[in-house]
């Protein structure tokens, strides 16, 4: 066969050169507690928040933002060495975190509507590539009941060993929006302190009747 030449051997190959840049994969945790209900109007709770390096590199520049919502009445946090926390805009700003790394903190508030509650931590800042955004927000979703409210009952028509008995018990009401004592409940529940306390006895053990 027919041999050709080619008279530019210099043009022959051609090279491309890649820089890799840093990745660290940043995920996000988010919990309650206490870390199961009921929960009530009024309630304080404390949501811990963590922020993870899975790497393969150390991360710099992050920030994690957890604006509580309006549910929610900001009371304190705790965010752990030099990193800070704004709880007006939310964000924690961290910083550096080493590759296998996991860092925490706590914001405390007081819950002050009835209903449902979703808290959304996310990370929002990093200097480095995250390869993997499916872990990089995480929500808490809780329902709040109504205000629990604690009734004292006595009766100075009876006495027990010549004092007159003073009856403590809990009912679950919707203080907001119902005036009835046992709203969503069949009875009040039980009795939970009585003076004299060897006065329970002779008192009905639940104050459906009362």
């Amino acid at each position: 066969g027919e041999t050709v030449f080619d008279p530019v051997g210099a043009n022959d190959s051609a090279t491309v050169a890649v820089t890799a840049g840093a990745g660290a994969d940043i995920s996000v945790g988010n919990s309650i507690s206490p870390p199961a209900g009921p929960y009530y109007h009024g309630q304080s709770v404390t949501y811990t928040v963590t922020a993870t390096n899975n790497g393969p590199d150390g991360a710099t520049g992050v920030q994690v933002t957890d604006k509580l919502p309006a549910g929610v009445t900001y009371s304190s946090s705790a965010p752990p060495g030099v990193t800070t926390y704004d709880p007006g805009s939310g964000i924690w700003n961290i910083g550096g975190i080493a590759k296998g790394t996991t860092l925490s903190f706590s914001i405390t508030g007081t819950l002050n509507t009835a209903g449902p509650i979703s808290n959304t931590a996310a990370e929002t800042a990093v200097d480095q590539f995250d390869p993997t955004s499916g872990n990089n927000s995480a929500s808490t979703d809780i329902t709040v009941d109504p205000a629990k409210l604690v009734v004292t009952a006595s009766s100075d028509a009876m006495t027990y060993g010549g004092v007159v008995p003073t009856i403590t018990a809990a009912f679950d009401s919707n203080v907001g929006g119902d005036n009835s004592l046992t709203h969503g409940l069949a009875s009040p529940t039980c009795v939970t302190a009585a003076t004299p306390a060897s006065a329970v006895g002779e008192a009905r053990p639940c104050l459906s009747e009362l």
